[in-house]
């Protein structure tokens, strides 16, 4: 990992606080992470708060899209040199690409940014901005496995954090998968115990998210599997 300022101590205690923010049940499960990926998944839960946070105060679309063209600009100044200093809290970028394995993810990064505008702009629904979120995720824990129905899944599904509806199709077809899910990806996605609380829009407490998030990954994938083909069972 490239020891330049992008890296001190501020920065990445930044970042942290940004992904508890914007994207707690994320950032538990991120906690039972490899620390080799911590800190990118941080970030990148950090950069989709104010990404997100863009939408939640502007009403403008010509300032909106100014604001997402900033971000997309930073990216390109990544892009041709890694080390350049970057405005307040771009350095998120650098921590997401790390020089070594910055192609694949500037492009994912960019999709990120484009499907945000484009939820911003009414032009796609929440659920697609999420996938491409998940998009991210799994493509710095697990490169090879971000590609497939997994994203578009765990995308619908995180679609409920927002009031928005999911299907049981979408929960049986997640439960099946879970089979054949590697384990560096479980912390991620042990996070959807959460589905009842989410579909309720229930206020849990953070003592209680905790215990649920620790439940299911401890419990493991065939726990979480058989949770989730109940619910489907009942759903709607």
């Amino acid at each position: 990992m490239s020891d330049t300022k992008h890296f001190s101590r501020e920065n990445l205690i930044r970042a942290q606080s940004l992904a508890k923010q914007h994207h707690e049940p994320l950032w538990l499960g991120s906690r039972f992470l490899d620390a080799a990926f911590r800190r990118q998944v941080e970030a990148v839960l950090a950069l989709d708060g104010e990404l997100l946070r863009i939408a939640s105060m502007v009403t403008e679309p010509a300032i909106g899209q100014i604001r997402y063209q900033w971000w997309l600009d930073q990216l390109d100044r990544v892009e041709q040199s890694p080390e350049a200093e970057l405005p307040g809290d771009a350095f998120l970028l650098s921590l997401i690409c790390l020089p070594d394995e910055k192609g694949g993810l500037i492009r994912h990064v960019r999709a990120l940014i484009d499907a945000r505008e484009g939820v911003f702009l009414s032009e796609l629904d929440k659920a697609a901005g999420h996938e491409r979120l998940f998009h991210v995720l799994l493509s710095v824990v697990k490169p090879e496995f971000s590609s497939g129905d997994l994203s578009h899944q765990l995308g619908s599904l995180y679609s409920l954090t927002d009031g928005a509806s999911a299907s049981s199709e979408t929960l049986k077809a997640l439960a099946e998968d879970l089979a054949h899910l590697p384990e560096d990806i479980w912390p991620i996605v042990c996070v959807f115990a959460l589905i009842p609380e989410w579909a309720r829009q229930r206020q849990t407490s953070p003592i209680r998210k905790r215990w649920i998030i620790w439940k299911s990954f401890v419990s493991g994938e065939k726990s979480l599997g058989k949770k989730l083909v109940r619910l489907a069972r009942n759903w709607g």
